[in-house]
């Protein structure tokens, strides 16, 4: 019991250090460029503006497809 305690009152105070900077005027965290591409997995949602590391693989696809016959 101890051991759950001691983990959520850090849980707790990461938490707070997170709010507490974004309230002081920091950037909000966010998630990295990877994301589910990292996974392999194709974004079907057909983002706006993907990052510059996705823009450069689709590129990559792209110079790389040989033609249709």
């Amino acid at each position: 019991m101890t051991t759950f305690v001691l983990t959520l009152a850090i849980m707790l105070l990461a938490a707070l250090g997170l709010a507490a900077g974004v309230l002081m005027g920091r950037k909000a965290p966010k998630g990295s460029c990877g994301g589910l591409g990292a996974m392999g997995l194709e974004c079907h949602a057909g983002c706006e503006k993907p990052c510059p590391r996705r823009e450069a693989q689709i590129r990559a696809q792209q110079n790389t497809t040989p033609p249709a016959p």
